[in-house]
């Protein structure tokens, strides 16, 4: 089992079962490194979350300075790989407080992916005060989803409608990840193709007329 730090922090903006809201949804997040997006080969240099509506997420949350969540990384690394070419999952890690010690780029080089790795996005959580009051920025998406005393590494599940599935406060295992994940892709409604347009999900045409 892994080890966790518990902070304290300001009461997240969302919950289980709500909706990410078209604002957060639409804001613009810089991507520090790897930036493949699944098995779409490419690398891109920002993303909202928006963009991944219609799509399962994982999103894990991991410290710079915090050993556990270094330890946490292979996990990381095994499910991207696993989903590399699902076009139904999208797999993002936030990388808190970069350069101390670790940049973007060295956190991206542990996760060892041959195919370039996951969107990782830096937020920096400015530390206040006596040193245990935290940055409340609600553009931060730590912020988003962070409660009275949360953990790190932490990990939230959004469904295909951008609704919060799970947060949970811990270093979720592999097998645990997995299955969330694949609970929620199996909520996802199946593509069909309706080529007569008669309502039925199927691609025959079997108009008369």
């Amino acid at each position: 089992f892994f080890s966790i730090l518990l902070i304290t922090l300001a009461f997240g903006v969302y919950s289980e079962g709500d909706v990410i809201s078209l604002e957060h949804q639409g804001q613009v997040n810089d991507v520090c490194a790897g930036g493949v997006i699944n098995g779409q080969g490419e690398s891109i240099s920002s993303l909202s979350l928006g963009e991944y509506s219609g799509k399962v997420i994982w999103i894990n949350f991991s410290a710079s300075w915090w050993a556990p969540c270094q330890a946490h990384v292979q996990d990381g690394d095994d499910i991207y790989e696993h989903y590399i070419n699902d076009d139904d999952v999208r797999i993002l890690t936030i990388f808190y407080d970069q350069g101390q010690p670790y940049s973007c780029a060295m956190w991206n080089n542990f996760l060892g992916t041959p195919n370039g790795g996951p969107p990782i996005i830096g937020e920096m959580q400015t530390l206040l005060l006596n040193g245990n009051t935290y940055n409340t920025d609600t553009d931060l998406i730590y912020n988003w989803f962070s409660c009275s005393t949360c953990a790190l590494p932490m990990n939230v599940y959004i469904d295909h409608n951008m609704s919060v599935h799970n947060i949970s406060e811990s270093a979720d295992s592999y097998s645990t990840i997995m299955s969330t994940i694949d609970e929620m892709k199996s909520l996802i409604p199946p593509s069909c193709t309706d080529i007569d347009e008669d309502d039925i999900c199927d691609d025959i045409d079997d108009c008369v007329g």
